[in-house]
């Protein structure tokens, strides 16, 4: 009998932002599903359908915040990954420090730029029943994830 290899969860984190006429950097996040009043950044696991990661970001960030990326990033932004801190159900070890960890998941997040408006943001989406969107600067939207740990570590690494 052979041992199937544990592999963790593979997650895309969307990190849309905007940028106003100042150059400061906005970031746009969606109210979570499962917790009452916070926020968090689009995400959701890459599938078979994906062409990547950075596709199932994309797709993710249409999904529960309704916004599509600007066609004046001509290059696709930054992307950073970070393992989960939880263990796989079936991890030899649950102690992240041990080599024979596997994560519950790897986040990858990307920066996607987003023309705010119409060319940007859509006005339905699937989600939109059960999420709503709201901008905020960049140091807020930090405050507004830091409640998910590895995530917002995600958001506070980022480089825009």
């Amino acid at each position: 009998m052979t041992k199937e290899k544990v592999t963790p969860r593979e997650v895309a984190v969307a990190l849309p932002f905007c940028r106003d006429q100042d150059g400061a950097v906005h970031i746009c996040l969606v109210t979570s599903r499962k917790h009452d009043g916070k926020y968090v950044l689009p995400k959701g696991g890459v599938e078979k359908s994906d062409a990547d990661s950075r596709s199932a970001a994309i797709r993710e960030m249409w999904e529960e915040a309704g916004l599509r990326p600007s066609a004046q990033q001509q290059q696709p932004g930054p992307s950073n990954s970070i393992r989960d801190h939880k263990p796989h159900k079936h991890s030899p070890s649950p102690d992240p420090s041990s080599d024979d960890f596997v994560p519950r998941a790897v986040y990858t997040a990307h920066q996607v730029q987003i023309e705010r408006g119409a060319a940007g943001e859509e006005s339905q989406w699937p989600e939109m029943d059960e999420r709503a969107r709201a901008w905020f600067p960049l140091d807020v939207a930090c405050e507004k994830t830091a409640w998910r740990g590895d995530i917002g570590q995600l958001l506070r690494a980022a480089q825009f």
